[in-house]
């Protein structure tokens, strides 16, 4: 009898290993959708979009890009959560999948609980940069003007609670100034009202902005990454413009709904690894201001779990919230 239990049990085995390997050769077979949780034109989007292309490619099958913006990235982010598991509607988000647990109340999803982690995509240092009618070339010229002009200076970021926001209230307590905090609808619209002027200051991805650098449009004052950028050389960081300990990167990971089946998972995170093995995939990605940051999905699983201890922390600290 216990003969017959383990022939059934290596069977039953052996018919999983077959359904799972013919799951992952028949995906996708059918339209993927890409989630972003953000307007068009951010640096969410713009990863987004070389990721979907080079899925397309690889597959044959069109991989589109969905922007669903609001709530911080917490509606696109719910969408996906609540999607079939099925590996045809997929997340990319930055580290507002974990902010937003510690900002917003009676979150509907946990960025643990709800998805199963594909792999993490590039690393972005974010950066201070002001508007030449601001009139200043650095931070601590910067500081020395919101002290003499105490909420007259605007800074804008990609929305309530996102890490661009969670710089500019850590620096306002950190430098001892107060400067009013213009939210908008994405990192897109943001750039595009400090190019104009309509804002003296903007926190956003550095890469972002260089061409406006290039050209003097805008005015670069600090990276807040641990290291100076690669492709600004000349501008400093915020621990090297005096503020001893003050460092944050931004990340994005590719995630699924959670119970996606490991097979689809497997799958989608070996074609995107060999997309990555791509030099000119991964030119495309440091063109425009990312540091290529692929991980495997327990690598990415950890990460998420730390950074929600993190920036709960932080979150807590700096009192920030949102309605």
């Amino acid at each position: 009898m216990k003969m017959i239990h383990c022939i059934r049990f290596l069977v039953a085995c052996a018919c999983c290993a077959i359904l799972g390997s013919a799951l992952a050769q028949s995906y996708p077979n059918k339209v993927v959708r890409i989630v972003v949780p953000y307007t068009a034109g951010g640096g969410t989007d713009l990863v987004t979009r070389i990721v979907a292309d080079s899925f397309t490619q690889k597959w044959g099958t069109q991989v589109i890009v969905d922007n669903r913006p609001g709530g911080g990235g917490s509606i696109g982010a719910e969408f996906v959560a609540r999607s079939p598991a099925d590996g045809y509607t997929l997340l990319v988000m930055p580290l507002d999948l974990v902010i937003n647990t510690a900002l917003i109340p009676n979150l509907s999803y946990d960025p643990i609980r709800d998805y199963a982690p594909i792999s993490s995509l590039v690393a972005s240092n974010l950066i201070i940069a002001a508007h030449p009618s601001l009139a200043v070339k650095s931070i601590p010229e910067l500081v020395r003007k919101a002290k003499s002009q105490p909420g007259r200076i605007a800074f804008a970021s990609c929305g309530n609670g996102t890490p661009q926001q969670l710089i500019g209230e850590m620096f306002k307590l950190a430098a001892g100034i107060d400067l009013t905090h213009v939210p908008y609808k994405g990192c897109g619209p943001a750039q595009v009202a400090a190019i104009a002027g309509q804002v003296p200051l903007v926190i956003t991805a550095a890469g972002n902005l260089v061409p406006f650098f290039n050209s003097g449009k805008m005015v670069p004052l600090a990276v807040t990454g641990p290291v100076r950028h690669p492709q600004l050389p000349q501008v400093p960081t915020m621990v090297e413009s005096g503020f001893a300990g003050f460092t944050m990167t931004n990340w994005m990971a590719l995630l699924a709904p959670a119970k996606t089946p490991a097979e689809v998972i497997g799958k989608i995170h070996a074609d995107l690894a060999a997309s990555f093995a791509d030099p000119g995939f991964t030119k495309k990605i440091v063109d425009r201001g990312f540091e290529p940051f692929p991980s495997s999905p327990n690598e990415l699983r950890a990460r998420i779990e730390k950074d929600k201890e993190t920036f709960t922390s932080i979150v807590k600290r700096i009192g920030v919230k949102v309605d």
